[in-house]
């Protein structure tokens, strides 16, 4: 698969992300780096709400099925920084 790497600026800060294919339903699917969200190693899949990504060609992320990209990761970033107490 060759997907093609975009960037969103959430928060002020450059997020990379990348367009995969669409859910069975049609919405559209975007996965983001664990890394990028702010989580510890220790911590990738642990996150409560939200979907571990498990494509081998990507290596660590999370995928998330929205139309309102910038929206989702917001919520993302704040069930992160909930996670971790912040």
């Amino acid at each position: 698969m060759n997907y093609q790497k975009n960037v969103i600026r959430i928060n002020g800060e450059d997020i990379e992300y990348f367009k995969v294919d669409h859910a069975s339903d049609g919405t559209p699917r975007y996965v983001i780096h664990f890394l990028a969200l702010d989580i510890d190693l220790d911590d990738y899949g642990k996150i409560p709400g939200l979907t571990k990504y498990r494509a081998k060609w990507f290596g660590g992320g999370y995928v998330f099925s929205t139309f309102q990209l910038e929206q989702t990761l917001e919520n993302a970033f704040k069930t992160v920084k909930k996670y971790y107490g912040e």
